[in-house]
């Protein structure tokens, strides 16, 4: 490594060939951070039988395998409802009896680092949280090498997420603690989770809002309209995150909207009930890829987005600005007082309804459909779509490792 390159390393669970919003960020991460600067490394977590070193796009990748017999089950848009209340279940009952299923990898992936910084000494870790295994192993590895820089980097809050159990909220103050102590930033997705960090975290000096952002740039046929009036969501639904709001503001509508109108679920669990009357209208898609996601998306008339108030703000979620990019309408059953709501208000780019207010819905879909009915587009703020670009967000991350490391040399 030439000598004016600083050496940075990567530490998460989290990596492709993985698929998930934690993923694109990560890949975000050491895909953007300027190779004639930095070094980038990542310290991942790998199968057994796979490679355990790899070099993509001039970036070092590390797999260290977990080798625990406690492992969370992994959930598909197939799984019928029973399957998916026993995997519910036995992720529940994993979780009261380890403390943390990435204990085995908690230790091999903190043997790496301490392999990279024999080799080369380490200037700078960013870890990625959830889970918390990766700034456990950064913490870990910091009491042997306190001269090393840490940037946490958190997608949510941890102690103070209001679903959590006992056990985990009393395990992630743990945690918490030890980044008080040896962290020099906290990166977060959202203003309002890095006021929370600031208030609980007083000893960290740096924090940063990095949002999630997208990380394509597709060739877009914004005047496509589909014979049949397409309503597209994409992810996940667990807990309270379901569509029942707006499936009944639907069914309200019903007479009002296309009879063959056609609502497809892109890579989401089959764990709610479609009401009899749309059982024709709804289509489930198995999970796809990234680049496969985004052609529903683009070819949506509109893209729906669900997020209930879980008691906490700054909440985006990551397909919010995978659904700004594709420049199509957003239909948004959110917190109207939250930040999702906010941006699409800001970029003009959809209409939004309290997730509880079933008038508010009628209206937002009605409005969805007369843009579709007439052929017609919102005006969209698009320069400001185009800052939310994966690039222009890790910009902020590089100039934060700056500031933190001239400052050790002065």
């Amino acid at each position: 490594m030439p000598k004016n390159k600083k050496n940075i390393v990567l530490v998460t669970t989290w990596y492709k060939p993985l698929q998930s919003i934690a993923v694109n960020r990560m890949v975000a991460f050491a895909k953007y951070l300027d190779k004639d600067k930095y070094a980038v490394k990542v310290v991942c977590l790998g199968d057994k039988k796979g490679p355990k070193k790899e070099v993509e796009d001039g970036v070092e990748i590390y797999r260290c395998s977990n080798e625990t017999i406690f492992k969370l089950p992994s959930f598909k848009s197939s799984d019928s409802k029973l399957k998916h209340k026993f995997k519910v279940a036995q992720k529940l009952i994993i979780k009261k009896l380890v403390k943390d299923e990435y204990s085995s990898w908690i230790k091999t992936a903190g043997k790496k680092l301490i392999e990279l910084q024999q080799t080369e000494k380490i200037d700078l870790i960013i870890s990625s949280f959830a889970p918390a295994a990766p700034h456990v192993v950064v913490s870990n590895f910091l009491d042997s090498n306190p001269g090393v820089n840490w940037i946490a980097d958190m997608r949510d809050e941890m102690s103070q997420n209001p679903e959590l159990s006992q056990d985990s909220k009393a395990y992630f103050e743990a945690i918490e603690s030890q980044i008080n102590q040896k962290a020099n930033a906290i990166t977060t997705v959202s203003y309002p989770i890095v006021d929370y960090f600031k208030e609980i975290l007083p000893k960290v000096q740096h924090f940063e809002e990095i949002r999630n952002g997208y990380d394509h740039d597709l060739s877009l046929d914004l005047n496509h309209f589909n014979s049949r009036f397409t309503i597209v969501y994409a992810g996940n639904f667990y807990g309270t995150r379901k569509p029942n709001t707006f499936f009944e503001a639907l069914s309200e509508l019903k007479d009002e909207l296309p009879k063959d109108l056609l609502i497809r679920f892109v890579g989401s669990p089959r764990n709610f009930k479609v009401p009899k009357v749309f059982e024709d209208n709804v289509e489930f898609i198995e999970k796809v890829s990234q680049s496969e996601s985004l052609d529903y998306m683009a070819k949506a008339d509109v893209n729906l987005l669900i997020q209930p108030f879980f008691g906490r703000k700054g909440v985006y979620t990551g397909k919010l600005f995978d659904y700004a990019s594709v420049e199509k309408p957003i239909l948004a059953v959110v917190d109207k007082d939250d930040v999702a709501a906010e941006l699409i208000k800001e970029l003009n780019i959809g209409f939004v309804a309290d997730f509880e207010d079933i008038t508010g819905i009628k209206k937002a879909i009605h409005d969805c459909f007369e843009l579709w009915k007439t052929k017609s587009h919102l005006k969209y703020h698009k320069e400001e779509i185009f800052k939310l670009h994966r690039k222009f967000q890790v910009h902020k991350l590089s100039n934060l490792i700056d500031k933190i490391l001239n400052e050790k040399i002065q």
